[in-house]
C-alpha cells in the first residue's frame, strides 16, 4: 500500500543521500589523514583553545557541552578493558589516599563532576563506614546543577563559586588534589606552577587526562560526534529541553563536540613532555613523581604526585 511505497521511497533517499556523504567525506577523510600523518609528531601540538574555554560562550551552552563530556568520560572509563580504565584509575587513587592517610578528595577542574563521583563511588563500594571517601568538586566554571545533584550524598560536597586550580584556596594545604580531564587546557608554562604550587601547599596529586597519539586525533571527534548526537538527544528528550533538542537536530552539539575532542587530542601532553615539565621544577627531588600511559585506546596518562617521606 501507500505505506509500505512511502517506507522504500525514504530508505532509497536515505541511501542515495548516505551514498552521496560518503562519497564526498570518504576523500576528504583520507586526505585529513595523510596530512594528521605528516605533521602530527605524538606530542601536544597546538595552543589553540576549545570552544567551552572561550570567554563569550554562554554558560549554559558550557553546561550543554561538560554534560556530554561527563556521560562520555564515564562510559568510556566504566566499559570493560581494554576500553574501560577506571580500576587502573581507583587502584592509582586508593594508593594516593593511603600514602596521605587521608580519606577526602577535593577535584580541579572537575567540569560537572561525573568522572570523579564514579571513582568516589567505586573507592567507597567496600569500604567501612569509617573508611568513606569524601569529595569536594570544584571548577572554574562550575556546573552548579550537576553539583546540586550529585550532592546529595552526604559525602559529597561542591564550591559554588569559581576556583582556579592555579590559584588554591589558602585551607588547601597536605590535601589529596585530583585533576580530570583538564591537564591538556593549561599550558607548559601552567602546568609547571599549577605542580609547583602542589609541592608549596605539601598536597599530593593524581592527574588523569588524554595521552598524545594519532590514535586519538583521527578517533577522538568521530566519537564525540557521536556521543554529541546521541546525549544530545538523549538529554533534550528527558528533560524536554527544546533549545538542546533544536542544537542537536541542527548538528550544532555534535560539531561543537567533535571539535573540541579534535583540538583537545592536539592538546596532550606526551610523556616526554610531562617529564621535562617535572624536570624544570626546582626542588623537584622533594616529591615522588609516578607517570603511566596507556598504548590502547582510550589513550590515557595518570600522574601521581607525592612528597617525599621524611626520613625517620
Amino acid at each position: 500500500g501507500n505505506g509500505r511505497a512511502q517506507w522504500i521511497l525514504a530508505l532509497s533517499i536515505l541511501i542515495v543521500v548516505m551514498g552521496l556523504v560518503c562519497t564526498v567525506l570518504a576523500p576528504m577523510l583520507l586526505v585529513f589523514i595523510m596530512f594528521m600523518l605528516h605533521i602530527y609528531s605524538d606530542k601536544r601540538l597546538v595552543t589553540y583553545i576549545e570552544i567551552i574555554d572561550l570567554a563569550w560562550v554562554p554558560l549554559w551552552f558550557k553546561n550543554y557541552l561538560q554534560d556530554i563530556m561527563m556521560y562520555k568520560w564515564i562510559a568510556v572509563f566504566s566499559s570493560k578493558p581494554p576500553m574501560g580504565r577506571l580500576g587502573e584509575t581507583v587502584t592509582a587513587m586508593e594508593r594516593l589516599l593511603l600514602t596521605a592517610r587521608t580519606r577526602k578528595i577535593f577535584a580541579l577542574g572537575c567540569g560537572a563532576g561525573g568522572l570523579e563521583t564514579i571513582l568516589q563511588s567505586e573507592l567507597n563500594r567496600e569500604c567501612r563506614t569509617k573508611d568513606k571517601v569524601e569529595l569536594v568538586l570544584t571548577d572554574l566554571h562550575p556546573n552548579l546543577d550537576q553539583y546540586e545533584s550529585a550532592a546529595k550524598d552526604p559525602l559529597l560536597s561542591f564550591h559554588p563559586h569559581p576556583v582556579d586550580a592555579l590559584c588554591l584556596p589558602p585551607d588547601l594545604q597536605s590535601q589529596v588534589l585530583s585533576l580530570t580531564g583538564s591537564l591538556h587546557h593549561f599550558s607548559q608554562e601552567q602546568v609547571g606552577k599549577l605542580l609547583q604550587t602542589v609541592m608549596q601547599r605539601r598536597c599530593s596529586l593524581m592527574v588523569l587526562d588524554g595521552h598524545a597519539s594519532f590514535k586519538s586525533v583521527i578517533l577522538m571527534p568521530i566519537r564525540s560526534f557521536s556521543w554529541g548526537l546521541a546525549a544530545g538527544l538523549w538529554y533534550g528528550l528527558a528533560r524536554l529541553d527544546l533549545r538542546q533538542l533544536l542544537l542537536t537536530l541542527t548538528l550544532v552539539l555534535p560539531i561543537c563536540m567533535a571539535h573540541d575532542a579534535f583540538v583537545s587530542a592536539l592538546r596532550f601532553y606526551s610523556r616526554e613532555q610531562i617529564e621535562e615539565i617535572i624536570a624544570r621544577i626546582p626542588n623537584n627531588n622533594k616529591y615522588e613523581w609516578d607517570l603511566t600511559a596507556w598504548g590502547s585506546l582510550p589513550e590515557c596518562s595518570i600522574l601521581i604526585a607525592t612528597p617525599q617521606k621524611s626520613p625517620e
